[in-house]
């Protein structure tokens, strides 16, 4: 994608829960 993203808070990996589906969890810089 080229898109950084920095996590927001900690949490489970999850296959699924890639960036641009959970912003709550990931902050794009």
């Amino acid at each position: 994608e080229g898109i950084k993203y920095q996590c927001r808070q900690a949490h489970r990996s999850q296959a699924d829960w890639i960036p641009p589906l959970v912003l709550a969890l990931w902050l794009p810089v």
